[in-house]
């Protein structure tokens, strides 16, 4: 798990649920069950939320040097989720604390989207609009469909050009945790 020099915002708890593994207590509000090192910046967590959705958690580890860059990220993730471009479910800038969580793909949603120079529509426009007002374009997106009406939906953003999206859940969690 996530050590807490390097996340300090990141305790050890037991779940209250007995069919549940051991969880991470995260910022005090989700619980981290699995994670992944993506890279030397960035660990993935399988996490449930208070309400026990299942979202996926970027946590970053950064320099002091690069925290303004990071609140740039924030700022164009807020904006996108408040027009509903972006399937954020939170992001956090503070000393210590830089992550995104990022809800799931439901069941109405499509697979990551790979060719995205055949894109168009309302959604699309208003997308490449944002990214390009933050100097951010397609080439570090997850973009997926909703399969009933076809509207696109941004579901990973590299937190700096020339950082790829993260993809993906951890691993495969055993049903019982789903419940």
């Amino acid at each position: 798990m996530i050590s807490k020099s390097s996340a300090p915002a990141v305790a050890s708890a037991s779940s209250s649920d007995a069919s549940t593994a051991t969880a991470q207590i995260i910022d005090g509000k989700y619980r981290g069950y699995a994670e992944h090192a993506y890279d030397d910046v960035r660990t993935l967590l399988d996490a449930k939320t208070p309400t026990g959705e299942w979202v996926t958690i970027t946590w970053y580890r950064l320099p002091l040097a690069q925290e303004d860059a990071f609140e740039r990220y924030r700022i164009l993730l807020k904006g996108l989720k408040r027009k509903k471009l972006a399937a954020v479910y939170d992001v956090v800038s503070r000393p210590g604390a830089h992550y995104v969580v990022w809800a799931r793909p439901d069941s109405t949603t499509s697979h990551a989207i790979g060719n995205i120079d055949k894109l168009s529509g309302t959604r699309y426009e208003a997308l490449t609009d944002m990214l390009a007002a933050h100097q951010r374009d397609l080439q570090d997106v997850l973009l997926r469909r909703n399969k009933d009406t076809g509207a696109l939906t941004l579901y990973g953003l590299g937190w700096q050009a020339g950082y790829a999206a993260e993809t993906g859940q951890v691993r495969r969690l055993p049903w019982w945790y789903h419940t």
